[in-house]
């Protein structure tokens, strides 16, 4: 198969586009490749794809004055170094990464596994939100009994996780 960029070349970088739930492949050879910003002899992030598809063009030009206030990493940077400044910036420039996440993935929440480490932690949390969720049913009926109940087991979940009273 040759290279869709110059036709020269046989392609051996395979790429799948996604837009709107229409999938595209992308077949480069690996000096098109390059060219376009994506590197395959070592590890890619996320900006190095968006930005080596043209995905992050998208992006008004007036956004590149935005800044994050911790690396102060411009949207404009980041759109020419295909890389993230600090951990801040996925919060910064969420706003203009979240279209292109959805149109490249299933969606923009991680829905996947949880670390072995996390999961007890994880399966608290659900525990903990939904007897908050019990507990204002409870009182919103006026059953204060139970309520009194669910309270006090809330309060002894987080004291025996460590999290304190509450």
């Amino acid at each position: 198969m040759q290279c869709e960029a110059c036709g020269e070349y046989e392609a051996n970088v395979h790429l799948t586009h996604v837009v709107n739930g229409t999938s595209r492949e992308i077949n480069l050879c690996e000096g098109c490749a390059a060219k376009h910003g994506i590197n395959v002899n070592g590890a890619m992030s996320l900006t190095d794809i968006l930005v080596g598809l043209g995905a992050l063009e998208e992006v008004e030009d007036a956004g590149s004055v935005k800044a994050c206030p911790s690396c102060h990493l411009t949207l404009g940077e980041l759109r020419k170094g295909a890389r993230m400044g600090c951990a801040s910036c996925y919060e910064v420039f969420g706003a203009e990464l979240k279209p292109m996440l959805a149109d490249m993935q299933k969606g923009t929440k991680h829905a996947g596994k949880v670390p072995v480490a996390e999961v007890p932690v994880a399966a608290r949390d659900v525990r903990l939100e939904a007897m908050q969720r019990e507990l204002e049913e409870a009182v919103s009926k006026e059953d204060f009994e139970t309520a009194a109940r669910i309270r006090d087991e809330i309060r002894d979940g987080k004291t025996a996780a460590g999290l304190g009273k509450g």
